[in-house]
């Protein structure tokens, strides 16, 4: 077995602890202060001894870093899940005029676009509640300002619901793209 001069050993174990990100617990103090008195009464020591029970100790400190790294990003994932409205809809809404089709828009932060071949209308204010997604828009149709309440509910990638209006309610039928 190779011994090696205590100076070579204990500046190797120096470089080892000052590499380290954060301090070493209780135990590893503990642990280096036996090897530094084993030093100091012998004069000589083992370097694979001390190699072994460093590297066992960065990887063990490896590890659970590693870990809580690992539980954050789960919490942080199941935190704030996102609504199940959240996304891009091909729609068909039946009106007193006729079916009309259409891509909306829904984001997270609740704002949205309802896309059409007559042009676009930002939507704000829309409230997710579970599977529900309501919101109010208020548009021109043809010189005549026009308010109309959504409500809806989303199972999978389907998205059911009606427009409350002056006219009665109108049916949307949505799939997610």
């Amino acid at each position: 077995m190779k011994v090696v001069h205590k100076h070579r050993v204990f500046n190797s174990v120096a470089r080892e602890i000052i590499s380290l990100s954060t301090p070493l617990p209780r135990q590893y103090r503990a642990d280096g202060k036996r090897l530094f008195h084993e030093l100091q009464n012998t004069g000589n020591i083992h370097q694979s001894n001390v190699q072994f029970e460093l590297e066992e100790k960065i990887v063990i400190k490896l590890i659970r870093n590693l870990s809580c790294v690992a539980i954050m990003a789960l919490l942080a994932s199941c935190a704030a899940p996102g609504s199940p409205g959240v996304g891009v809809w091909d729609v068909s809404i039946v009106t007193p005029v006729g079916e009309q089709g259409g891509t909306w828009t829904i984001n997270a932060d609740g704002t949205g676009i309802m896309g059409s071949d007559q042009g676009d209308q930002a939507i704000e204010g829309i409230m997710f509640d579970g599977n529900s997604v309501a919101f109010n828009v208020d548009f021109d149709a043809g010189g005549q300002s026009l308010s109309l309440s959504f409500s809806g509910t989303v199972e999978g990638d389907s998205l059911d619901g009606e427009f409350d209006s002056d006219f009665g309610a109108i049916p949307v039928n949505g799939t997610r793209q």
